[in-house]
């Protein structure tokens, strides 16, 4: 997307090395935590879905998840 790039990463993980806390950025003025790749994922794409009106597709686990407009 255009002027609102996405990044994400691992925060943190537990003793046995699986991801706790996953941090999703939109360039560098807003960013979401969460427990799942895919919680931070939503938040992106509504972030973006809200200041240009398009919704990008998700990238990880499509199974529930909003789907584009």
């Amino acid at each position: 997307m255009s002027g609102h790039p996405g990044s994400f990463e691992v925060i943190s993980r537990n003793a046995s090395g699986r991801a706790t806390v996953w941090r999703a950025r939109c360039g560098r003025h807003r960013q979401w935590d969460g427990p799942t790749y895919e919680a931070v994922e939503d938040e992106w794409r509504r972030h973006v879905h809200a200041e240009t009106g398009t919704m990008p597709a998700p990238m990880g686990d499509k199974t529930g998840r909003e789907t584009p407009r």
